[in-house]
């Protein structure tokens, strides 16, 4: 439950919290609480969906940017041993699967 005196009269008419899915309607004297209806669970829905991407599609992008700084080092190798090429391969393969995701505007998950 909010406090009443949480903000100054007239200062906020409403509050709506998405962790908690409640609505605050200051309003109200005493300021009174709901839970979320549909729509307003579809819109945060929606919001919490879209943060979600921006973070995957940032996560993606920095391991795509740091694996080609590595393979640019790997390059400048004069005679790699088998464990650096071993793992040369599996970052190669992981900076793949991070193209095709940025490629294809797939930000479901970061893998």
């Amino acid at each position: 439950m909010i406090p009443a005196d949480a903000w100054p009269k007239g200062d906020r008419l409403t509050w709506d919290d998405d962790d908690t899915r409640t609505h605050h309607d200051f309003t109200d004297d005493p300021p009174t609480t709901r839970p979320y209806t549909d729509a307003e669970n579809a819109e945060a829905d929606d919001r919490d969906e879209t943060r979600l991407v921006e973070a995957n599609s940032a996560t993606i992008r920095k391991r795509a940017t740091d694996a080609a700084v590595s393979n640019r080092i790997f390059l400048d190798l004069t005679a790699p041993t088998n464990a650096q090429t071993l793992a040369e391969v599996r970052l190669l393969a992981r900076l793949a699967n991070a193209l095709i995701r940025l490629a294809g505007d797939d930000y479901t998950g970061t893998d």
